[in-house]
């Protein structure tokens, strides 16, 4: 089930539609309509107040995302592509209505769902009973490295679309913090550091 979002858009015959990076998918408040798949690429959730954003999480290629507005009716963060990246729009409506005549597809959305929620709670835990910015930085390669891997996808060999500082704001540290925290776990060789590519040498080791 790994490739769940692929199978999704591929049995529904969906477009894949490209957005560009800083391209905003959908805004806090706005309607409920769809969900949406990202094929390639990732995103951010932020919740915005004027000039400045609050960074909730972050969004990978082979995730669905806009399933927490299906019990209010509305969006409660805002979506920004964070680089080039292409989607599909899944209809809620549509897919309600394929749900009898394609049990497969809510199957699969509902482990999708079940995944993101895991991996949410996963990573809050983390963070939560952190007790050092290095734990909390190696929380996080190891947690988006997870979602690759439980996607089929390559998780030994990941690049941090996000920036430094969009990581170190996430995470409640300084950019400075982070940087040191990444040299430790490179001298400690778990991961090995590459621009914004990181190799990691370790998997197993990093969630400990």
């Amino acid at each position: 089930m790994g490739d769940s979002v692929f199978d999704i858009s591929d049995q529904l015959l969906l477009k894949k539609q490209p957005v560009k990076k800083g391209d905003i998918i959908y805004q806090e408040g706005q309607p409920f309509k769809s969900l949406y798949a990202l094929t390639t690429g990732s995103a951010k959730e932020v919740c915005l107040s004027g000039d400045e954003e609050q960074i909730l999480g972050f969004k990978l290629k082979g995730e669905l995302t806009g399933q927490n507005a299906i019990a209010t009716g509305v969006y409660s963060h805002t979506l920004i592509a964070l680089e080039d990246s292409t989607l599909c729009i899944l209809p809620y409506d549509n897919l309600t209505k394929s749900a009898s005549s394609l049990p497969s597809i809510s199957t699969q959305i509902i482990k999708l769902f079940a995944d993101d929620s895991y991996h949410e709670s996963q990573i809050r835990k983390s963070l939560a009973t952190a007790k050092s910015a290095e734990n909390k930085v190696r929380a996080f390669i190891y947690n988006i490295a997870s979602r690759f891997k439980d996607r089929n996808l390559t998780y030994r060999e990941i690049k941090l679309s996000m920036s430094r500082k969009e990581i170190a704001d996430y995470l409640g540290i300084t950019k400075e913090t982070l940087s040191r925290s990444l040299t430790s776990l490179q001298n400690k060789v778990l991961i090995e550091i590459s621009g914004k590519n990181i190799h990691i040498i370790d998997y197993d080791m990093l969630k400990h």
